[in-house]
């Protein structure tokens, strides 16, 4: 038995000998694939106003798999758009093209309105940061 574990994809020659050291066989190659399969990552989590859709981030590899369903516009593809109605969290599996599979996590706070809401950044101190406020619809 021999154990490989070369750095990058790697072609080893298998040659087979009797007892006098005569060949028995043909010689075989064997390829060592290494994958760089950088895993998955479903983005980073984030707040929305609930009726406001959010696009998710996802990166990984060929085939992507969101769950649940619930409030995605596809759950096939690395962005789909997000218009869940409560919090959630949404597990992104995503598969290589050599079958390698990992898996993350995005989770979704859900604000429910009212439709404008005071952000933490506004502070009317008269220093000349943030002091306006401007409401969005």
């Amino acid at each position: 038995h021999v154990r490989v574990n070369p750095p990058q994809t790697t072609t080893y020659t298998v040659s087979v000998f009797d007892e006098r050291l005569c060949p028995g066989w043909k010689d075989d190659s064997l390829i060592i694939t290494v994958d760089d399969f950088q895993g998955a990552n479903a983005g980073f989590d984030t707040t929305i106003i609930r009726g406001y859709p959010a696009m998710l981030h996802g990166s990984g590899r060929v085939i992507y798999h969101w769950e649940p369903g619930n409030g995605l516009s596809s759950q096939n593809i690395a962005n789909p758009i997000a218009s869940p109605d409560k919090d959630i969290t949404y597990v992104l599996q995503v598969t290589n093209i050599n079958g390698c599979i990992d898996y993350d996590t995005v989770h979704i706070t859900v604000y429910p309105g009212p439709e404008a809401y005071l952000p933490t950044a506004f502070t009317p101190d008269g220093d000349g940061l943030d002091d306006e406020f401007i409401p969005r619809k």
